[in-house]
């Protein structure tokens, strides 16, 4: 299993606040791909979202910037 932390985070930060993700962390419902359903679940939770999955850069807000690391790892997970 690899493993990752958030933008601008270090991994002992992530261990210690939680954020620790796993290689394939924009797989949002975890079926293995990043695919549309995804990205709606991601759109969905748009705006404030602290402590949420779906922040996928851990500044506790879905934007654009989650969409863009979500779409980064469109398709199968490694």
């Amino acid at each position: 299993v690899q493993l990752s932390a958030p933008v601008g985070a270090t991994l002992a930060d992530s261990i210690a606040t939680g954020t620790l993700r796993t290689a394939c962390a924009n797989d949002l419902n975890g079926n293995g791909v990043v695919d549309g359903a995804d990205l709606g679940q991601l759109l969905g939770a748009w705006g404030p979202c602290s402590g949420c999955n779906t922040d996928l850069d851990g500044d506790g807000a879905i934007t654009g910037a989650d969409l863009g690391l979500l779409l980064g790892g469109w398709g199968p997970c490694p």
